[in-house]
């Protein structure tokens, strides 16, 4: 059985840069865990946990990605937890949501790619 990975991606606190690795909350705030470089202390409301997706460009599907599904009628999609799990919200004036379920061959297939995050500028 392939072991489950659950991994993030946040904001560093002194720095606008995205960090990935593993989240650590201590008394002193909230860090991303960085293999190999030690912590870094984290803007916490910017804290997004992996899908478990990765895109056809070999790009990592976090909660906030905008992806891109080309060929679609409607090709951006956020990313978003609701409902006890990660699904698909459309970026249009009446959103719809769609499961993972919903969409994983579509994802795993070669018409997806990640173009954001809800967090860019």
């Amino acid at each position: 059985m392939k072991e489950r990975e659950i991994d993030f991606i946040a904001l560093c606190y002194s720095k606008d840069k995205w960090v990935r690795g593993s989240f650590v909350e201590k008394e002193g705030g909230s860090y991303i865990e960085v293999k190999k470089k030690g912590r870094e202390l984290i803007r916490r409301n910017t804290l997004c946990q992996f899908t478990g997706f990765v895109s056809s460009l070999n790009q990592r599907i976090y909660e906030g990605c905008i992806i891109r599904f080309h060929n679609r009628l409607v090709q951006d999609w956020e990313v978003v937890w609701k409902d006890g799990c990660f699904m698909l919200k459309s970026r249009t004036t009446v959103p719809e949501y769609r499961t993972f379920s919903e969409w994983k061959d579509v994802i795993k297939g070669n018409s997806v790619e990640v173009i954001g995050h809800i967090l860019d500028d």
